[in-house]
């Protein structure tokens, strides 16, 4: 996502920064950066973006819509929330509105069990 052909770019990935020695508060700093140009980016061709992640803030706050996935290995679609949080949208901002904190408690609700069961998945496979 780096330089001015990034835009135009069929397909841009985002990966988490690598472990460093920076601070914790650094590295969610630099994070919140990354956050908003990607959001600058698609204001900017408005093209879809489908975008996976495990972080329930960061889909709320870069979405227009969340799908919530269930457990795999057999993993499906359980719920389907449209964000109707205004644009444009800084991230360290928008995640202290009232709105994002309803919209945060309604799907975290709707996923927690399905948190939980991949949480047993994986404590399962690590003792067999």
């Amino acid at each position: 996502m780096n330089g001015p052909s990034a835009p135009s770019a069929t397909l841009a990935k985002k990966n988490e920064p690598p472990h460093s020695t920076e601070s914790d508060n650094n590295q969610i700093q630099t994070r919140q950066l990354m956050e908003n140009e990607l959001l600058e980016l698609w204001s900017a061709n408005r093209k879809s973006v489908i975008f996976i992640t495990h972080d329930l803030e960061e889909a709320i706050s870069l979405s227009d819509r969340v799908v919530v996935l269930s457990a795999g290995p057999a993993t499906h679609p359980i719920g389907e929330f449209p964000i109707d949080l205004p644009r444009p949208r800084d991230v360290a901002e928008i995640r202290t509105k009232p709105r994002f904190i309803e919209l945060y408690d309604r799907i975290w609700h709707s996923m927690k069990e399905e948190v939980l069961k991949g949480y047993a998945q994986t404590r399962n496979r690590v003792r067999a």
